[in-house]
């Protein structure tokens, strides 16, 4: 939006990049140019709801008023406990605590999922509570206070679904003859946050041929982990850094040989390639005893 004075003057100019990013030049007393951004206010309300299964999760939450993109959030949080896709059965319950962001009236997104409980015909009753234990560290805990997440992220990011599992025998998409495809694909939208599926240092960073912008990193245990086809890196990383599980390194994109935006996320096991599905799944870590009290709480 621009605004000129009857002289064509430059009075003001509006740059809306986003509904949450919006950037203003105004002149000042003096009649200089001087730029800010605009502070949008976001409110956020915190829903309980809950419902049964008929035919699919997705179709539960938005019975409810919810959006189908929670789905994603019950996948990766009980990964490895239950697959929707197969084992959800008509009379399965659900519950969710969940922060709504919005903008007056606009639904914006959803925030912090707080309590995810499902309770499923096949495998029992799932439960997941999250919890901070420290500033620079969140995740999922189970009843006991055990992470639900094991010592690996199994899906390192917010995907919308797997394009291309591990596959020793693939025919490659791009090349039309069988390749192993040493990794799973997961689809996302470009500049999907990736965070890295365990605490380790970054060996490599940096564009790699066909892999585009890759990340490497070393973990304990002999393991190595891959994140390729990045859009672009999170800042303040190179080789040699230690990072945290879950801590931001990068952004989906579909740099290098891809036919479209996904996270290629590879997994080494004492210097092979391994399936991350079936090798991800150990259990997770306690709470410290200090910690238990606050978290029952």
């Amino acid at each position: 939006t621009i605004e000129r004075g009857p002289d064509g003057t430059l009075r003001r100019f509006e740059y809306k990049a986003s509904i949450t990013q919006i950037y203003e030049v105004t002149r000042d007393a003096a009649g200089a140019l001087v730029g800010h951004q605009v502070e949008v206010p976001i409110d956020r309300l915190t829903l309980a709801r809950g419902g049964v299964v008929h035919t699919s999760l997705g179709d539960a939450l938005e019975a409810v008023q919810l959006g189908r993109t929670l789905v994603g959030t019950f996948v990766e949080v009980f990964d490895g406990r239950i697959s929707f896709n197969t084992e959800t059965r008509a009379g399965d319950t659900f519950r969710i605590v969940v922060d709504e962001e919005r903008i007056g009236e606009q639904f914006l997104r959803y925030g912090t999922v707080h309590v995810l409980e499902y309770r499923s015909q096949r495998r029992g009753l799932l439960q997941a509570f999250y919890f901070a234990p420290r500033e620079d560290l969140t995740d999922f805990y189970d009843e006991t206070g055990r992470a639900v997440h094991g010592g690996w992220l199994r899906t390192p990011l917010h995907f919308d679904h797997i394009s291309s599992p591990f596959d020793p025998r693939r025919m490659h998409p791009v090349l039309h003859r069988l390749m192993p495809h040493n990794g799973i694909d997961f689809a996302a939208a470009t500049g999907t946050p990736v965070w890295a599926a365990a605490e380790g240092d970054i060996t490599f960073i940096g564009e790699r041929g066909a892999n585009g912008n890759l990340i490497s990193m070393s973990h304990e245990g002999g393991f190595e982990s891959h994140y390729a086809h990045l859009s672009r890196f999170a800042p303040g990383l190179s080789r040699g850094t230690h990072v945290r599980q879950r801590q931001l390194i990068g952004y989906v994109g579909s740099t290098g040989r891809s036919t479209g935006p996904h996270l290629h996320f590879g997994l080494k096991r004492r210097g092979n390639f391994v399936d991350p599905a079936r090798e991800l799944n150990g259990p997770g870590r306690m709470l410290p005893q200090a910690q238990l009290g606050r978290y029952r709480t």
